[in-house]
């Protein structure tokens, strides 16, 4: 008897559920639904490791923070090239969006913090990139790396790269795509991956140091015998 059918669903059809655009089953899960239930890394040490997990640990908030920080206050110019020569672009429709404000919710230093934030994570940051009829682009969201997939499935011979976001399909112009150390020019090493186990290690050690000293610096129980000889008692005296 399978998971499924021992829990009751093996007797009926399991009701389909959207997520993320696609049907998705229980049966036949999608990526989104695979992710929101196996969210985070297992590690060896028993602690998962997500991007906020991460976090908890000093030294990683702390060269994330930075960073994201520093690089958010970068300036970021358009700049056009005349006579072999660039000059800035006040005129060009991207000037103000890439140095004021890509979106109404976000300034450009929000907008660069949280690029910096998912690429020092994650390797990877994207952008959703709307654009009116003239083709112009007029706005750019941040999206997280987690509800993007990069398949090639588009094109007449269905091997042109397109983006999923949570499920819907859209052409590469329709999404900023930057990577940060690739092995195939294509995707960013997870780096949550790559050090995921020294992350979960540090998260281990801290909690454990932290219930110990929460204990006050205590041992609560103590274990002790006699010396075990033939014919002796064992003896378990149990102290508060």
């Amino acid at each position: 008897m399978g998971f499924f059918s021992a829990i009751g669903l093996g007797k009926r059809q399991p009701k389909a559920v959207a997520v993320g655009g696609e049907p998705s089953t229980l049966a036949n899960p999608n990526d989104e639904l695979l992710d929101a239930i196996l969210s985070g890394l297992s590690t060896l040490s028993g602690v998962k490791v997500t991007e906020l997990s991460a976090l908890g640990v000093a030294t990683v908030f702390s060269c994330v923070n930075v960073l994201s920080r520093t690089v958010s206050t970068l300036p970021l110019v358009v700049y056009q090239e005349r006579n072999g020569e660039k000059h800035r672009a006040p005129g060009h429709p991207l000037y103000d969006l890439m140095k004021v404000s890509p979106n109404p919710e976000m300034t450009a230093a929000d907008f660069l913090g949280a690029t910096m934030f998912n690429l020092a994570l994650r390797n990877e940051a994207f952008g959703f990139v709307s654009r009116n009829r003239g083709g112009e682009v007029t706005q750019i969201v941040p999206v997280l790396p987690k509800d993007i997939r990069r398949k090639r499935d588009g094109g007449s011979d269905g091997n042109e790269l397109r983006f999923h976001v949570k499920g819907v399909p859209y052409d590469a112009e329709r999404i900023l795509d930057i990577r940060g150390l690739t092995n195939n020019g294509l995707n960013g090493v997870d780096m949550l991956g790559t050090v995921g186990e020294v992350i979960g290690l540090a998260r281990a050690l801290q909690d454990n140091a932290a219930k110990f000293f929460g204990n006050g610096q205590k041992i609560s129980d103590v274990l002790s015998t006699a010396a075990l000889s033939l014919g002796s008692a064992f003896e378990i005296d149990i102290t508060e």
